[in-house]
């Protein structure tokens, strides 16, 4: 099963998944272009190169592809140039493409990216839903203190 996370993970955000998943899969965590532990893209690149590095990683065996948010808009591209060679496909948080609405929310993470406390609060609230942004203040309160500093490293 390959993995692909979404823009704000690494392959190190399925580490509490991999031992149920190993259970009945072969886990393949991969960290596309600008993600964890990969260097920084010094060229601007699209999905469709996302998909055809990881179709040439693959070497078009067959595989199950899970894929979340950004993971699965590349999913589906992959799905799509590549399906023969995907056994099942497993999609959560999810569009079929970047929109409009997408691109500037990205962009203001960029712009974001030099001041931890303004990359925070461009980002964390967006990324999980009202009701459970409101209803856990106290852990968005820890949260904070952790991704502050973790923001605050030399890669921001």
């Amino acid at each position: 099963m390959l993995v692909l996370n979404g823009l704000m993970m690494t392959t190190k955000s399925w580490d509490f998944m991999v031992p149920t998943l190993s259970k009945n899969y072969q886990v393949i965590l991969l960290d596309m272009l600008d993600q964890g532990q990969t260097q920084a893209a010094t060229f601007v690149y699209t999905q469709a190169d996302q998909v055809d590095l990881i179709t040439k990683f693959l070497d078009l065996k067959s595989v199950h592809v899970m894929g979340i948010s950004y993971g699965g808009e590349v999913a589906i591209q992959l799905a799509v140039s590549a399906g023969s060679y995907i056994n099942k496909l497993f999609l959560a948080n999810t569009c079929p493409y970047t929109n409009a609405w997408l691109k500037d929310i990205g962009h203001s993470w960029i712009e974001a990216m030099h001041s931890p406390p303004a990359f925070y609060l461009a980002t964390i609230p967006i990324i999980y839903s009202p009701m459970f942004y409101n209803e856990n203040q106290e852990w968005f309160n820890k949260r904070k203190e952790l991704l502050l500093t973790v923001f605050s490293d030399d890669g921001y």
